[in-house]
């Protein structure tokens, strides 16, 4: 489904029940009409249908694409995610397999609803530490897993890119994994917050996180930097037969 001539104000609001076996099979691509602006931003909502039966809003990928106007290509700032559908049972009321967005820069989620999204592609315009994509959560109330266990959330051919990922008020779950190093960031805000890293992960920056959750392969020597962490409530290690050392611990983690 492609929505396009999206304008300025305009709100996209979205319910998708996945196929049989729960298995999202919708893409949703948005283009916004001449986005040449330097705060151009689209609004999606995910909203509640109105089936008989309760159902999570689970797509495939969401695609916010640029828009070529005058001959060049115009991109959108800011993709603001509002997770209206409440959650059912214990599923996320929004789920997001992955969303594509390598020309914006800034997604804002906010809402009550559950948020789960697989993988994610955002506009790092730099290759140097002086630039990031940017996740704010910090006004989104509900529950937010960002990643799968395994995976890292980053769309695997942009791991190089650095992300400034903020936490809201829920139960909140960002798998990192290896892919993080001292350019990402990490802020947890007043929810209960996890990061779920793996053996070799860099020195990301990771402040006011209640639980690192270090994991990874069975044996080996690994390596885990303690240097760029502040206020982390606590560190779980999974051992396996190897050997795990968490280097640079200051007193100030806690």
């Amino acid at each position: 489904l492609t929505v396009s001539d999206i304008v300025a104000g305009q709100t996209i609001q979205v319910s998708s029940l996945a196929s049989a076996g729960d298995q999202a099979d919708e893409d949703l691509i948005l283009n916004m009409d001449s986005p040449t602006g330097t705060t151009d931003a689209i609004t999606l909502e995910s909203v509640a249908s109105a089936a008989t039966t309760a159902h999570v809003n689970s797509l495939a990928s969401v695609t916010v694409e640029q828009t070529t106007v005058s001959s060049v290509a115009q991109s959108v700032e800011t993709l603001n995610l509002v997770a209206t559908r409440a959650d059912v049972s214990d599923a996320a009321g929004t789920q997001i397999a992955t969303l594509v967005a390598q020309n914006t820069g800034t997604v804002s989620i906010t809402g009550s609803g559950g948020v789960t999204i697989g993988a994610i592609d955002l506009l790092d315009a730099s290759a140097a530490d002086t630039t990031v994509a940017t996740i704010d959560a910090s006004a989104h109330t509900g529950d937010f897993t960002l990643g799968v266990d395994g995976t890292d959330f980053q769309n695997s051919s942009t791991d190089a890119d650095d992300y400034s990922v903020t936490l809201g008020a829920g139960t909140n779950t960002v798998y990192g994994e290896a892919a993080l190093d001292d350019g990402d960031t990490i802020t947890g805000t007043t929810g209960t917050d996890t990061v779920d890293l793996v053996d070799n992960t860099g020195a990301v920056n990771l402040v006011n996180i209640d639980t690192v959750a270090l994991s990874g392969s069975s044996t080996g020597t690994y390596t885990a930097s303690a240097e760029n962490w502040s206020d982390i409530g606590a560190v779980t290690v999974a051992m396996g037969s190897g050997s795990r050392t968490i280097t640079n611990i200051d007193t100030t983690l806690a």
